[in-house]
């Protein structure tokens, strides 16, 4: 039997099912009705061994970005919405494993009211923590065996490291959400978002695909081999192409690049002509103070030396209302899509936005590094962000310090900047074409029902006139967003004159396939 989902991790993993299950909790009162000391004594013994586990597992990790997922869990632990609130329904006389449940969920449906799906995101990591605790509370950890297939409704991003699973299918979960960024790390093979997975019985043979998102139950041996045999012909396919240029027929080169979102992504992203964008917003995620200097350099460093001559263009930061950054002060917007975000909030934070200037200019001198302006609406924008950069160049020959004169590009996502693309002076344009449906539509393209309105053919005649004046001032033009590695599309995009594609590592290897099969 074949099974539906969602493949987050890739490879194939063949084993005996390890069929894990959550924790009821019963609403219930502790003994007495006096034990409210003991109760929270509990509570906290049993978060103080919670955050001594998550250490340990995150020593697992060699990945910033991946290691704060668990940095992160760890400082929920402590949070006044998750631990104080429970300790206050311990003090109304509930259990600390109920007080925690409670608490957890109170926290879990705020977050998922929110319309940011980063945010709504965030929900399952506090059910992730709050089952970790309630777990120590009774003693019960997740014990498999070794080389099996973890099977179950939901499971835990550290749970990952602890499991020692040689897979992973999930009945909830998605690409996004932290199990699947660990899964990935470890290259565990995982699918997600599974109908039917009650069927699958402790002890039962289970292979799993994260390629294409299947789980096949009690697989005969023919099956397993025809599988096994299907993935490799198919990576063999894919690892030859992603060696090969994207040249068409006519020899026309189209440079196909990688979006990345932190150093993990850039260690997977072979065979891709360099970065087309390298989001920066993990810096200032789950934490609770501004990234330094050193440790943003350190990272862009690491990234310029991995590519090398290949370009890599780093995206200033893009935040804003829509996530959660306390320590940034940004406030509540009605409408943060169209608030302070991007640029307009890096020419706020003006000291915030040099420091990560400086990293960037510092590690120039280790490979081939651009700068690209995100939410760019006004030529004023660029011209205030350039002397920014300016001072920081300043500030480094002073303080005697290496760096080179690198290009400096600006993201085109807003209609006005698409329709008024000649008013810019910048060495290169990305077109962002998920924001430019978004702003171009009218329609938050996180909402669901909504999803009629994206509709790449209507900015189409936007893209022609980016491409026209980037052609006509002899700068390279190039696609950023969802479209750059649509199949469908790809064609459309390198016959408009498109210089570049950036998409996800994953799609490389097809684009380059698509390019090489035009005239």
């Amino acid at each position: 039997m074949r099974l539906k989902g969602i493949g987050v991790s890739g490879g194939i993993a063949i084993g005996r099912a390890f069929v894990f299950e959550e924790f009821e909790i019963k609403e219930e009162k502790s003994s007495d009705g006096k034990n409210k000391g003991a109760e929270k004594n509990r509570l906290s013994n049993a978060v103080e061994r919670c955050e001594k586990e998550l250490e340990e597992l995150g020593e697992k990790l060699a990945d910033r970005k991946e290691r704060g997922i668990l940095e992160a869990q760890k400082l929920m632990l402590r949070d006044p919405a998750l631990f104080d609130r429970a300790m206050e329904l311990i003090d109304e006389g509930y259990t600390a494993e109920y007080a925690m449940n409670a608490a957890a969920e109170e926290s879990a449906r705020t977050l998922e009211s929110v319309e940011d799906p980063y945010i709504r995101e965030r929900a399952s990591d506090i059910r992730d923590i709050a089952q970790r605790v309630i777990r120590a509370l009774q003693g019960k950890r997740f014990e498999a065996k070794e080389n099996a297939i973890a099977i179950g409704k939901e499971l835990n991003a550290s749970d990952v490291l602890a499991l020692n699973a040689k897979g992973i299918a999930t009945e909830k979960g998605s690409p996004t959400s932290h199990m699947s960024i660990i899964a990935g790390a470890l290259g565990i093979p995982a699918v997600v978002g599974v109908k039917g997975l009650d069927r699958i019985k402790e002890g039962m043979l289970v292979a799993i695909d994260g390629d294409n998102g299947y789980v096949l139950i009690e697989p005969d041996e023919k099956e397993i081999n025809r599988e096994i045999e299907e993935r490799r012909r198919e990576r063999e396919e894919m690892e030859r192409l992603k060696a090969l240029p994207a040249v068409t027929k006519s020899g026309r080169r189209v440079n196909i690049r990688a979006n990345i979102g932190g150093l993990g992504d850039a260690k997977k992203a072979s065979g891709a002509d360099g970065v087309g964008l390298f989001r920066t917003e993990f810096f200032l995620l789950d934490r609770s103070d501004e990234p330094s200097e050193e440790e943003q350099f350190s990272v862009y460093k690491e990234v310029a030396e991995l590519f090398r001559e290949r370009p890599v263009i780093i995206r200033t930061f893009d935040i804003g209302g829509d996530k959660e950054v306390s320590y940034l002060g940004i406030k509540k917007e009605s409408n943060p899509f169209l608030g302070v975000r991007g640029i307009r909030l890096c020419l706020k934070r003006r000291e915030l936005f040099k420091t990560q200037l400086r990293a960037i200019l510092r590690a120039s001198v280790y490979g081939n590094l651009k700068i690209m302006y995100p939410m760019v609406a006004l030529e004023d924008e660029v011209e205030e962000a350039n002397v920014i950069l300016e001072e920081a160049k300043n500030e480094l020959r002073a303080e005697g310090k290496e760096f080179k004169d690198i290009p400096v590009g600006m993201m085109v996502e807003t209609p006005a900047a698409a329709l008024y693309a000649e008013l810019f002076d910048v060495d290169f344009f990305s077109i962002g074409s998920n924001d430019l449906i978004q702003y171009t539509m009218a329609a938050d393209r996180t909402n669901d029902d909504l999803s009629y309105l994206y509709r790449a053919d209507r900015i189409m005649k936007l893209i022609a006139h980016v491409v026209e004046v980037a052609k006509e001032k002899g700068i390279e033009v190039g696609v950023c967003g969802e479209i750059a590695g649509d199949p469908g599309l790809i064609p459309q995009l390198v016959r408009m004159g498109i210089d570049e594609l950036s998409m996800s590592p994953s799609k490389i290897a097809n684009a380059k396939r698509i390019v090489r099969e035009m005239d």
